[in-house]
C-alpha cells in the first residue's frame, strides 16, 4: 500500500504524470486509454450560499439592549442574539429588521442607520449580518419566536453566551457606547 501511495505522489501526479518511468504503466487503464493527463477529474465545488441576516440594537431608557435567546433545537440553539433574522429575497434590509423583530418579540421597531456589517462563514453557508440601530415604536416584548428575552446592560451582555458573529456585533455596540 505504501509503495502505491509513494508511486502516486511522485510518479503518477495529476498535472504531469511521468508514465515513461512508471513500473505500473502496463497495468494502467488511464495510460492504455491515453487519459492520464485528464485524471483525476476535478469536481466542481458547489458554491456556498450567502444569507443576508439582520440584527437590531434596541435600547431602553436606561441604555440597556434588548436581546433574545434562540430556541434550543436548531442552529446555535440556546445562545443569545440581537433580535432579527434572515432577509427575504424580495425585501429591503430595513423591512427585514422590522418583520423579524415583530416575529420574535411581537413589538414594532423602526430601523435606523446600519451601524455595522459582520461577515461570517459556517460550513454550509456564508452570512452577512447587518446590524441596525433601531427604536421600539409599539408593544411590549413577548417571547414569540424565541425562547426568552431580556434587557441587558454591558456587564450582562458580556456574561451571556453569544455566537461569534453576534460577539463581533456586540463589540461594535460596546465600542460605540464606551
Amino acid at each position: 500500500n505504501q509503495a502505491l501511495m509513494d508511486l502516486g505522489a511522485t510518479v503518477c501526479t495529476d498535472r504531469n504524470p511521468a508514465c515513461s518511468i512508471c513500473p505500473a504503466r502496463e497495468h494502467c487503464l488511464a495510460f492504455s486509454r491515453n487519459m492520464q493527463c485528464r485524471l483525476p477529474l476535478k469536481r466542481k465545488r458547489s458554491s456556498i450560499p450567502l444569507r443576508e441576516m439582520t440584527a437590531s440594537v434596541i435600547l431602553d431608557r436606561r441604555g440597556r439592549v434588548l436581546v433574545v435567546q434562540r430556541r434550543a433545537p436548531g442552529l446555535l440553539g440556546g445562545l443569545w442574539k440581537f433580535p432579527g433574522g434572515e432577509k427575504a429575497p424580495d425585501e429591503t434590509l430595513a423591512n427585514a429588521v422590522q418583520r423579524t423583530v415583530s416575529e420574535e418579540l411581537s413589538i414594532r421597531a423602526e430601523a435606523g442607520p446600519e451601524i455595522g456589517e459582520i461577515r461570517h462563514t459556517f460550513t454550509h453557508f456564508r452570512m452577512s449580518l447587518h446590524v441596525f440601530a433601531c427604536r421600539k415604536t409599539a408593544g411590549a416584548p413577548r417571547a414569540r419566536g424565541c425562547a426568552a428575552w431580556q434587557w441587558a446592560g454591558p456587564r450582562t451582555l458580556r456574561s451571556l453566551p453569544f455566537p461569534k458573529a453576534e460577539r463581533k456585533a456586540m463589540e461594535i455596540l460596546l465600542g460605540a457606547k464606551e
